[in-house]
């Protein structure tokens, strides 16, 4: 009887502790569960930082797996990219020493050899009695983020050059329309000053050519009745430049050849180009006609004053070569010069009204040509540029519509390569 109630009492012992056995093994599965399912990549360290348990989450994240990760020397640093090791490594003895920390950044080298980037958060573990029992490590997976950080990157970079091309595009618009008050003050004054010369220069001219035909041939001073006559025409000239500048005239257009255009215009400056020694010719439209639907006496002005300063530019023997090319919406007519080249400092003023270079030469200009062939280039809703080229060469390339109802010009070289929206003409009259 005794027996049998002590083996009662040794059976009732015993259930708890099974129940309890049984109720920490259930923790431990459930725990483990939790674990393993958990997508981020967990590590517990124990409180001298050596690894005691890592979950599956390293393998997906890694490539290597948990045994491996067991075993590894200095784990985790073999698998973080070598210039990011003395931070994880500073982070882990932080760890130890009971720091806590959040999402910091790294790069992690996977087993196959691609980098990718984690944010490590750490933290101190204890028990219920707030015995230290290590550390646990989280690596989160950051590469979506960090995919993102580049997209919002790629798109502040844009927008920062769509500003600062716009902001550029505004005060090149700004300082056009302040050289367009300029130039319109400018003209205002020059048609009234060729407004006010041009009444008594008619006035000489009719005095002059009445006492040309007034005296002989033979008459000794004959020849310089000749000089003034010329040099009225020259004051002419110049008079009517002044006009053009201020209000450019409004002529017809009609179909004309480029081609024809050019030669005529080299035929007129045969004479000069003659006492230069220049050489002027037209290149690679041997045998063609280009068309395009232009006021003819406009286009053979600016012509003749780039042409002129072309020649007079050159030195004896040297060729300045006129070349033609033409797209479905736009003419373009380059000449290049063999002179000196004009310098960098004086590039954004040779468009500037009675601006010149030739002072003191045997043919000095009043700085109108280029300024006066640019108002009626832009007329035509074109614009000449000054091309940077060969040292010693000056290339000046007219651009013009085919026809005047074309829209704003868009730089499309003789190649066909299309390039950015021609910019406001800038450079220097000779």
């Amino acid at each position: 009887m005794a027996d049998s109630e002590q083996r009662n009492t040794k059976g009732a012992a015993s259930r708890p502790r099974k129940e309890t056995v049984s109720a920490l093994r259930e923790s431990e599965r459930r725990f483990r569960a939790i674990s393993a399912c958990t997508y981020d990549w967990e590590s517990w360290h124990d409180e001298h930082g050596r690894l005691q348990w890592v979950n599956a989450a390293v393998f997906r994240m890694t490539g290597y797996s948990v045994e491996e990760c067991l075993t590894m020397a200095d784990y985790p640093l073999p698998i973080v990219c070598e210039e990011d090791r003395p931070r994880i490594a500073e982070i882990l003895l932080l760890a130890a020493l009971g720091t806590p920390g959040n999402d910091a950044e790294f790069r992690l080298r996977r087993r196959d050899g691609r980098e990718c980037w984690g944010a490590i958060s750490w933290q101190l573990i204890t028990d219920e009695d707030g015995v230290d029992m290590g550390f646990r490590t989280s690596v989160r997976d950051i590469a979506e983020r960090k995919r993102m950080e580049q997209q919002i990157a790629d798109y502040t970079e844009n927008l920062e050059q769509l500003v600062r091309e716009r902001t550029a595009r505004l005060l090149e618009l700004e300082d056009r329309r302040a050289k367009l008050d300029r130039l319109a003050a400018l003209g205002q004054l020059a048609a009234g000053v060729a407004h006010e010369i041009n009444n008594p220069l008619a006035g000489i001219r009719n005095a002059v050519e009445l006492i040309r035909e007034s005296v002989s041939a033979e008459f000794e001073n004959r020849p310089l009745l000749d000089v003034v006559q010329s040099e009225i025409d020259r004051i002419a000239g110049i008079v009517r430049q002044l006009y053009q500048l201020h209000r450019p005239q409004t002529v017809a257009n009609r179909d004309v050849d480029l081609v024809k255009v050019a030669k005529q215009t080299i035929q007129l400056l045969s004479a000069i180009s003659r006492r230069h020694r220049v050489h002027v010719v037209v290149t690679g439209v041997d045998g063609e006609i280009v068309l395009a639907r232009l006021p003819e006496g406009e286009l053979t002005q600016v012509l003749y004053n780039i042409l002129l300063n072309a020649v007079q530019a050159s030195p004896g023997g040297a060729q300045v070569d006129v070349s033609i090319c033409v797209d479905e919406q736009y003419a373009r007519m380059r000449v290049t010069d063999s002179g000196a080249g004009i310098p960098a400092d004086i590039a954004s003023k040779i468009f500037d009204p009675f601006f010149t270079t030739k002072h003191g030469t045997p043919e000095p200009g009043m700085g109108l040509g280029l300024s006066v062939s640019q108002s009626l280039i832009q007329a035509m809703g074109g614009q000449i540029d000054l091309e940077s080229g060969i040292p010693g060469r000056t290339t000046f390339l007219v651009t013009v519509p085919r026809s005047l109802a074309s829209p704003d010009p868009v730089a499309v070289q003789c190649d066909g390569r299309t390039n950015a929206p021609l910019s406001n003409p800038s450079g220097d009259d000779r």
